[in-house]
């Protein structure tokens, strides 16, 4: 698949619609594939996706239930945590990819003005339903909210965070 005319992704494999099991066996290599194509699946939390994705995943399984092996890395521009209206960049955020998870190697993440934390953790899944995070986040001084009391009466305020933040529990709750 060509993106601006560079190729953005490459699928090499087998597919068996015959069958009902073990139909497929996939190996994609990405190359700076955006980000923004995942942008559906996380309107609830995310307004803005921009970056990229390279690196190399083996889909098997069938096509309901697919299993994911691999390794990427994000090159993440910026994104916006809506929920806190923050936005975040990371040149290189490492993702180990396993069946039921998404774990994220230790990488340093950058808020808006330039101030670093490092991230690690997992984004666990059920076949990409009922996501659960658990991650680590360590910082001196990071940008981690920027509310109006119009956007949320509950909570507003400028916040910044220093020391060990773990952020773990279901995304739907």
């Amino acid at each position: 698949v060509m993106y601006h005319y560079n190729k953005s992704f490459s699928l090499l494999g087998n597919y068996y619609p015959s069958r009902d099991t073990e139909n497929i066996s996939i190996d994609a290599i990405l190359h700076g594939f955006m980000i923004k194509a995942f942008q559906p699946y996380a309107k609830d939390y995310t307004s803005l996706m921009d970056g990229t994705l390279s690196g190399n995943l083996h889909v098997s399984g069938n096509l309901n239930k697919p299993v994911l092996h691999g390794n990427l890395v994000a090159d993440i521009k910026n994104i916006k945590v809506d929920y806190l209206n923050t936005y975040y960049h990371t040149p290189e955020l490492d993702i180990k990819v396993s069946p039921d998870t998404f774990r994220i190697t230790p990488s340093r993440l950058y808020d808006e003005y330039g101030d670093t934390a490092i991230v690690s953790g997992n984004l666990y899944h059920n076949h990409f339903k009922n996501f659960r995070l658990d991650f680590g986040i360590t910082t001196n001084n990071f940008f981690c909210l920027n509310t109006k009391e119009e956007l949320n009466s509950l909570y507003y305020g400028q916040g910044y965070v220093s020391g060990d933040v773990s952020i773990y529990g279901y995304l739907n709750s």
